[in-house]
Formats: C-alpha cells, sequence, structure tokens
C-alpha cells in the first residue's frame, strides 16, 4: 500500500542506494569488510529498519481496522436490506425480546419515542432502519393524542372501560387531583362525579363526564406536566412471565468486550475497541460530538454497572445480556457509517433503544443518583459561598417544572402569579405560548425569564440575539427598581433549556451580590426532552434545581418542591433510569448545541444570505440552531411553480396538464433530508409548524442537526433559491444554466489547460479534485481509520462546495420529478429527457466525487427511474440494452441502495425477457454481500408482492449457491475423511512398527 510509506525519509532511501552503486561491487564488499560504518550511516540503516518495521505494523493493523470496518458496515447493511425487503428491523427486534421469560415489557417499549419523525418515504430512509412505534406522536408533552391515545384507549378497554367515555389520560394520581382542581375552577362545575382509575403504574385515565370540564383537563393537561409517559402506556396490563436467568448468557463478558478486553483479560487493539473508534473522529468533523456522545454513554454504563455491581448480580440475565451485545452492534454499525448523516443518527438511535433495554433490565439508579447528577450539572459554574449546594428536582416535562417552580416560589414569599422579566429598555423575556394560562402578575415578585430562546428572535416580536447578557441586565434592572432586599426578595425562575457552557458561570459572577446577600432566589428549569435528551428523543422529564441561602424562605421553596417530587414520583418510571443516565454525560449536551448552532449559521452564510439570487430567512440568531420563513407567499400572484415536462408522450397528455405545478415556500424543502417533528435537539435537521406573530400566517421553524457541510449544502442551496417570499418560476432549462453556471465559475479559479472541449464529467471531477481540502499525507499515515477517510484543511483555504451545489440542484429535481411523474405507466419522454439525461449522465459519469452518500442516492435513483420508465415501455433487444446500462451504472456505485428500491419498479416479466447470462449478472449483482438468510428474507419479501419472476430469478442463483457449497463441502468432507483413513493407516503402521521393534528387543 504506497500512501503507508509516506513517512518514509525516501531521499535519504535515495541518497544511500546511489553511494552504494557508485562504486564497483568488489570495492564496496572490500569496504564494507576493512572499515566499521561511517558516523550516522549504522543510524540511518537502523532507522530505514525501524520504518520499515513500524510500515509493515501500520499496514497489518490497517488492514485489520479495515477487515473490522467492513464486517461491521456488512452487518449494518443486511440489516438495511431486511428491514426495506421484509419486516423492519424493530419488528424483528421485538419479536426477539418477547421470546426471553420477562421480557414482554422491554419488547412493547422497544421503539417508543417522545417525538415521532414524519419523514416520508423519500430516498433517505433506504439507508435508515425504520424505527417506528404504533405509539409514537408529534410531541408527546401535549394533551394525548394520536396512537398514544389510541393505546391508551387500548389500556382502558383491558380494564373494562369503554373508550366512547369521556376520560382524559394522565400520569399520576396527584396530577389528577391538580387537574380537576383546576378545571373545577375554570369552568364553575362542581365535578363531585369525577374519578381516576389506575391502568398501570404512571397512566390515570380520569372520567370527567362534562365536556366542558374535558376541554378545561386538555387545556392543564400539558401546561402541569400532567401527560403519561409512552413508556407507562405501553407497560402491559396482563402479568407478564417471570424473569429467568441462563447460564449462557453472561452479561460481565458482554461488558468486557464493550470495554475492549479479550477472554484472556487482555486489552485489545485500538482498533477493536468500539468506544475508541467511535472517539477518533476529528474534533473539526461535523458528526464528531455525536459519536463522542455515544462513547461517554457506553463508557458511563460500564462505570457504573462496575460500581454498583448491576453486572455480577445480573450477569446471567439474558435480557441484559442482549441489551448489551445490540448496544456493541450499534455502536459498531456508527463507527462505519460517519460519512452518511442519516446513516448514522439511525444508528446512534438504535444505540439508545438498547441502552435504554440495558436500564430497563436493571435499574440502576435511585433518586439519589439523580439529585447528584442534576447538580453536578451545574457545578462548572461557582456558587456563592452562602449557597452550600444547588438543590435538584425531578419533574414530568419543561412545562411542569416551570409551572411547579411558580407555585413554589409564590407560595414561599406570598406573591402570586409571575412578572415576564423586562430589560432596562423595555425589552422583555421570550415567553412559550403554553405559558399563557399561568395569572400574569406585572408587579409581583416571582419572575420569569428564558436564557436562550427557542425561536429567533426579530424587531416587533421579541428581540434579536436574547441572550444571558440580557439576562443579567434585566434582572439587575429588577433588583434596582423594586428595591429588592433578604427581607423582600425577588425569585427568578430561568428556563435553562437551552444552555451554553459558559451561560451559567456568567450569571452566577453577574448576580452573585444579590444571591449572596439573599435579595434573589434562583429556580433554574429544564427541559430534558430537548438537547439534554442528547439527540434521542427517548425521554420524557424535567428538571429543577434550586439556588438559594437555606433560610426560612429556601427551606418552603425546597419543601414544596420536594413534595412534588414525590407525590408525582417520575423516578419509578422508565423515562428517569435512562435520563440519570444522560445526566451523567451532560458536558455533551453543549458540544451537540454548538454543532447545531455551527451548521445553522452555515447554512444562513451559505446559502441563505439574500444575494445572488439566494433568498434570506425571516429571522435567525447567530448563537441558537434555529431560522424560521413562511410556510406560503402572500397572496395568490406569488405561487412557486416548477415546469418540468417528463413521463408525457403522445396520447398520454400535453405539458399544460400538470408539469408546470403550483408549490409553497415549505414545498421546497428536501423532503428527503428534513422531516417535520415536534419540539428540537435532533441529530438531524427538522422542521416545525409555528404560530408567529401574524396568526394570518403559517411561521416554519427548522432547527438544525448535526449533519455535515456537504450534506447541509447538498440539501439547502437549491431551496435557497427557489424560497422567496414573492414566488418563483423553475424548470430543467433553468437548472441546466445553473449547473452551466456553476461549473464555468469554478473553473476560472480552476482552469482545464489543453481541455477545451472536455466533457461535463471531466469538469466537474476536475473541480471536485482541486477543489477538495489537501491533506496532510505525513500525518495521515499514522491516522485511526476514521480519520483516513476525512478531508481535513491544512492551506486555510474555504472550501466552495460546486459539486455538492451542482448536486443540490439535481437532487432538487430527483425529487420533485419521482414525487410528481408517473413514470412507470408513462414513457419518460418529453421535451425535458433530452437534457436532463445530459445533467445527470454528466454527473454520474464523473463518479461524483466529494457528493454526499444521500447526494448520490437521488441522483442515482432518478436516473434509475427514467431507465426504469424505459424498461417498461421498450422491447426485445431494446430492453436488453437499456437493462445492461442501468447494470452498468449501479455497479459503479455497488453500496448504493438504489438496487434494491429498484427491485419492485421492475416491469413484472423482466426477467423472462432477458438472455440467461444477464440473469446471471443480474442475480451476481443483488444477492453479493448478503448472507443466506437476508437474501431468502428479500426473496419472501418479493413473493409476498406477487413478484414471481423475479423472485424466481433470484431464487435460482440462491440455489446455485447452496449446491456449490454443498459440492465444495462434500469435497472437504472427502478429503478430510481421506486424510483421517491415511492418519488411521499410519496408526496402524506406527504400532506394528513398535511391536516388531519390541519382539526384536526380546
Amino acid at each position: 500500500m504506497p500512501s503507508l510509506i509516506s513517512g518514509l525519509d525516501l531521499a535519504r532511501l535515495r541518497h544511500l542506494d546511489h553511494a552504494h552503486e557508485a562504486q564497483p561491487a568488489d570495492q564496496a564488499d572490500g569496504a564494507r569488510r576493512s572499515h566499521p560504518a561511517p558516523a550516522g550511516t549504522l543510524e540511518a540503516l537502523e532507522q530505514r529498519l525501524e520504518t520499515l518495521r513500524q510500515s509493515t505494523s501500520d499496514a497489518g493493523l490497517l488492514q485489520h481496522a479495515l477487515n473490522g470496518y467492513v464486517q461491521h458496515h456488512q452487518r449494518f447493511n443486511r440489516q438495511l436490506v431486511q428491514d426495506w425487503t421484509s419486516a423492519p428491523y424493530i419488528q424483528r427486534r421485538r419479536k426477539e425480546y418477547a421470546g426471553i421469560p420477562g421480557g414482554q415489557t422491554i419488547s412493547s417499549q422497544f421503539g417508543l419515542s417522545q417525538s415521532m419523525n414524519f419523514q416520508s418515504r423519500q430516498t433517505s430512509e433506504w439507508r435508515q432502519l425504520r424505527m417506528d412505534h404504533p405509539a409514537n406522536t408529534l410531541y408527546n408533552r401535549a394533551s394525548v393524542r394520536g396512537g398514544l391515545r389510541d393505546q391508551c384507549l387500548e389500556r382502558y378497554k383491558e380494564r373494562g372501560g369503554n373508550p366512547a367515555d369521556p376520560v382524559v389520560f394522565v400520569n399520576s394520581a396527584y396530577m389528577a387531583d391538580r387537574i380537576v382542581q383546576s378545571a373545577r375552577a375554570a369552568t364553575r362545575l362542581p365535578l363531585t362525579d369525577a374519578r381516576a382509575q389506575q391502568l398501570n403504574p404512571g397512566l390515570i385515565a380520569l372520567h370527567l363526564p362534562d365536556p366542558r370540564a374535558i376541554q378545561a383537563a386538555e387545556k392543564f393537561i400539558p401546561l402541569f406536566g400532567a401527560t403519561p409517559s409512552a413508556y407507562a402506556v405501553m407497560q402491559p396490563t396482563q402479568p407478564t412471565s417471570a424473569r429467568q436467568m441462563h447460564g449462557r448468557a453472561d452479561a460481565v463478558e458482554m461488558l468486557s468486550q464493550l470495554k475492549g478486553i479479550t477472554k484472556d483479560n487482555v486489552f485489545e487493539l485500538p482498533e477493536d475497541n468500539v468506544c475508541q473508534r467511535l472517539r477518533n473522529l476529528p474534533m473539526d468533523h461535523s458528526h464528531a460530538a455525536l459519536s463522542n456522545t455515544a462513547a461517554e454513554l457506553i463508557e458511563q454504563l460500564i462505570s457504573d454497572f462496575e460500581d454498583s455491581a448491576k453486572a455480577e448480580e445480573h450477569k446471567h440475565d439474558p435480557l441484559l445480556h442482549m441489551g448489551l451485545q445490540g448496544l456493541r452492534l450499534a455502536a459498531e454499525a456508527m463507527s462505519t457509517e460517519h460519512n452518511d448523516s442519516h446513516s448514522f443518527a439511525n444508528a446512534y438511535q438504535l444505540l439508545t433503544e438498547e441502552l435504554q433495554v440495558c436500564l430497563s433490565a436493571t435499574r440502576p439508579y435511585s433518586i439519589e443518583d439523580f439529585h447528584d447528577r442534576a447538580n453536578d450539572a451545574i457545578r462548572h459554574a461557582p456558587l456563592p459561598a452562602s449557597i452550600r449546594e444547588p438543590q435538584s428536582f425531578l419533574t414530568s416535562s419543561g412545562m411542569a417544572a416551570i409551572t411547579q417552580s411558580v407555585r413554589s416560589a409564590g407560595e414561599a414569599i406570598g406573591s402570586p402569579g409571575v412578572n415576564y422579566l423586562r430589560t432596562a429598555a423595555g425589552e422583555q423575556t421570550p415567553i412559550y405560548y403554553e405559558l399563557a394560562p399561568l395569572r400574569h402578575n406585572p408587579n409581583g415578585r416571582v419572575l420569569f425569564a428564558t436564557l436562550n430562546q427557542s425561536l429567533p428572535g426579530r424587531e416587533g416580536v421579541h428581540k434579536p440575539g436574547w441572550n444571558v447578557r440580557d439576562v443579567v441586565d434585566a434582572v439587575q434592572h429588577q433588583l434596582v427598581s423594586t428595591g429588592a432586599s433578604p427581607a423582600q426578595p425577588q425569585v427568578l425562575i430561568l428556563d435553562s433549556t437551552i444552555e451554553h457552557q459558559d451561560d451559567l458561570p456568567q450569571l452566577f459572577k453577574a448576580l452573585a451580590p444579590a444571591l449572596e446577600n439573599g435579595s434573589l432566589r434562583l429556580i433554574l428549569n429544564k427541559s430534558y426532552q430537548k438537547y439534554a435528551n442528547l439527540c434521542s428523543a427517548k425521554v420524557m422529564a424535567g428538571g429543577i434545581t434550586l439556588i438559594s441561602p437555606e433560610d426560612e424562605v429556601g427551606q418552603k421553596m425546597a419543601a414544596s418542591l420536594n413534595q412534588h417530587e414525590q407525590a408525582l414520583d417520575w423516578m419509578s418510571g422508565p423515562d428517569a433510569q435512562l435520563m440519570t443516565h444522560f445526566l451523567g454525560c451532560h458536558e455533551q449536551e453543549y458540544a451537540l448545541l454548538e454543532q447545531a448552532v455551527d451548521n445553522a449559521n452555515f447554512v444562513r452564510e451559505e446559502c441563505f444570505h439574500g444575494k445572488d439570487g439566494h433568498a434570506s430567512f425571516l429571522a435567525h440568531d447567530d448563537h441558537l440552531p434555529f431560522a424560521t420563513f413562511y410556510s406560503e407567499s402572500m397572496g395568490t400572484e406569488s405561487k412557486h411553480f416548477i415546469d418540468v415536462e417528463i413521463g408525457y408522450g403522445e396520447g398520454y397528455g400535453t405539458a399544460d396538464d400538470t408539469t408546470k405545478e403550483g408549490r409553497t415556500v415549505l414545498d421546497q424543502l428536501p423532503d428527503a433530508r428534513t422531516s417535520l417533528r415536534g419540539s428540537f435537539g435532533f441529530a438531524n435537521t427538522t422542521y416545525g409548524n409555528l404560530t408567529g406573530a401574524d396568526e394570518s400566517r403559517q411561521e416554519i421553524r427548522l432547527s438544525f442537526g448535526q449533519e455535515t457541510k456537504p450534506e447541509l449544502m447538498e440539501a439547502f442551496f437549491m431551496p435557497s433559491r427557489l424560497m422567496h417570499e414573492g414566488g418563483s418560476q423553475w424548470s430543467v432549462n433553468e437548472a441546466e444554466k445553473l449547473i452551466h453556471s456553476l461549473v464555468n465559475e469554478a473553473l476560472k479559479e480552476h482552469p482545464m489547460p489543453g481541455q477545451p472541449r472536455a466533457s461535463l464529467a471531466d469538469k466537474l471531477r476536475h473541480i471536485a479534485r482541486t477543489e477538495q481540502p489537501s491533506l496532510n499525507t505525513r500525518a495521515s499515515a499514522q491516522a485511526p481509520l476514521e480519520q483516513l477517510s476525512q478531508t481535513h484543511t491544512t492551506d486555510g483555504s474555504r472550501q466552495k462546495y460546486t459539486i455538492n451545489k451542482v448536486a443540490s440542484v439535481l437532487c432538487h429535481l430527483s425529487e420533485f420529478i419521482t414525487a410528481n411523474a408517473d413514470l412507470i405507466d408513462r414513457p419518460a419522454v418529453g421535451r425535458d429527457r433530452e437534457a436532463l439525461e445530459g445533467l445527470l449522465r454528466g454527473m454520474i459519469d464523473s463518479g461524483m466525487p466529494g457528493v454526499t452518500g444521500p447526494g448520490r442516492q437521488s441522483i442515482l435513483n432518478l436516473h434509475s427511474e427514467l431507465q426504469i420508465s424505459d424498461l417498461h415501455h421498450g422491447s426485445g433487444e431494446q430492453t436488453g440494452e437499456i437493462f445492461r446500462n442501468w447494470m452498468d451504472e449501479l455497479e459503479r456505485f455497488p453500496n448504493t441502495p438504489v438496487k434494491y428500491q429498484a427491485l419492485t419498479r421492475l416491469p413484472l416479466f423482466l426477467m423472462d425477457e432477458l438472455e440467461p447470462r444477464d440473469q446471471e449478472r443480474f442475480r451476481h449483482f443483488v444477492l453479493n454481500n448478503l448472507d443466506h438468510d437476508t437474501r431468502l428474507q428479500m426473496i419472501e419479501g418479493l413473493i409476498g408482492n406477487e413478484y414471481y419472476s423475479l423472485a424466481s430469478t433470484l431464487l435460482k442463483g440462491e440455489e446455485e449457491y447452496i449446491a456449490t457449497a454443498n459440492r465444495d463441502k462434500s469435497s472437504l468432507a472427502s478429503m478430510q475423511q481421506h486424510q483421517l483413513e491415511r492418519q488411521s493407516l499410519r496408526a496402524v503402521m506406527l504400532r506394528q512398527q513398535i511391536n516388531d521393534n519390541q519382539m526384536n528387543d526380546e
């Protein structure tokens, strides 16, 4: 491997070789025999020898690492293929857990999310396992709706209830009482017939016969944090089988493997340590934060299990054994998927699922563990000396934290309601719309402020750039203007859900005098469903941290908050175990937030900058990971039109029918790369609907994730040229002009001398090669495998991303055409086919260097769809030629999932029309690199979908494979039998010889 000797001093090697060649052979031999080595020569030879040894060692280690990389990558790919072509992985995993005695609860909860990922079945999903669950809903903090309500009603029916009954569902008897009291006050109804029925621990059906009471209750449920956890809802109501230990399960051994220790108690090579591989990504890589988070979660689990002896206690627990095994496999998949954000995040999601299994099976944490870790999370910010220790409390959500803090603080200081903080300039803190039901007391001493808002600010709505400095200014102004004192203290309730690492140190330092003398008390509130959830969407919980001297006021607040924590008893539910574990890795929260902020700024600066034909965001703050825009343009005259004529031919209608389609601003977002989700703080960029200042217009909030810069450029470059407030017009002709403009602009900086008629493919290949950041090859020779695939800028130049911009244009067309043109029933002809074919061919023939996995997939998918359309409407020799061209193209990109996606799009009787050699080539192409079980499951899925001819062709390939394997096995068995016979004969002969010798001796 030539790259591995880049660390050698080649000049010195050549110098020594030339010095040797300068002497005749006999003189050289004589010199070596009669003279000692000149000074420095021995050292040089030893250095050469050591360098070669090191290179050989490096080559062996790299080969070892490559073998492991391929193995883990192929294992993940096999799971993907099974997910695409047969039963989803998550269903298979649930079945495995359900088959273990005592595993029914874990099985029923596997795949739960507190914020469902509403992503359409676009091409990006073909690089992801489907992580769904019937109880998942848009955002499990509001009143119970959708699939979660359906599951609640199922539990209610199992307990004898009628789904038509007037009931709401809450998380505790304590919350049921609060809801009834509040509904009674709001409606002035006696509600004497209200009653609570426990369905599961953490799931209460609250009967409220009057519809007005139901309506009031649904308003208070999210405000108080009374929504039941999805885990409580999915816990079986019927008794489950008893847990059983099994001698073949060895959780201690699985932990050792996670630690990188072999059975002989020897540490493995770094390449075999999955946590080390996860940490090998360079710190400036966009996935480093999430990769390090995964490693931290695993290492924290190992440490906690060893400290608590949980692993030894559950050594033979098959549930824990299987969970740890799944955890390692997910981590290994992550370590190979760092070039595709969707696959990387998907593997991380799987890792958190298995982590939840391990914690549910063992329940290693107590409420004291939560308190310690929640307190540790703010210890990087020094507190005043008068405050001995922060006091943390667990609750069910961020809203529960706020409403309970307002209640406890108001009771302690005798000031009801909440006063929204304002700066000296009169600018009010951003507040959540959910707080509207709280009593507003503009003269009250219970203050509320947001540390960092979840919506970018804009003039006329709330202050742009609101941050910790604004909070300090507003608090200091409030303390001075009201004459706050220890006898009449102010209590600041601060929502710190979005928290930068240096926010609290700044805040505590600036407010230290008031905190020290007791004129100010501070209650931090945090929704653990955002960045504290570490991009998992697995936990519904909230935290409250009281910072106050332990005087009478401090003790009253602490007692009230403690009473709330005990009455709610959130620690007894499954959410709290995973949340406590996350808190042990709380520093990762800051890195994930900063990466998301960096990505938001990159998209604004490179795409939505408002210049040269690009749109701009409605609002964006450079310290937040958000941006907003209106979902639709004003007025009917400002539509966004895309005019594409593909899939229409003679006898099939004209272009005026449907090809010129009006779209909204929101429609321009890449459907395959962004998804609708409630809340924020996820691994991938998402969007959500908002009610903005102008209630007549719908706003959209983009919440940026952990993607790489090339992925972001491909996702947002083209949309940023179409998401104008005044509308836009777009066509294949315009796309062709833009691509050639981008290419020509790049060639001005990196010309191609001597190639005046270079093809588009040659130009793209040249641009990608010249624009890619240079590598420090000497350093990379010793770098871990995960770093060898990365590009690091060493000359400080700014990357242009031309190839990704061109890909963005093509990906936008791909999404539009594949979603709107019927390329199966109608031939892929029309005025735009030739131009589109030229653009796609140019990009694909270039090899698509620098284009991301999702980008390649989208481009290949469009061209594959066009070719499949030709297969449907071709005949005879034409079919064979089209098929071979299709195969030629996809074989250049063997890892693309497009070939599996295309299986169910091919003509039903295509295989019958192909020559045997083409069928053989197709079988090898589809089945290669898949194990036997995956092949059979894929074929079974095709049979189930009535693709009999295709299934028959693939079955023939698998039958031939098995027959060959059996022949090889038979030959091997015959050879082994022959060897055994020879060994037996030799043994007989040897015994005879021994006997003969003994007889001779006698």
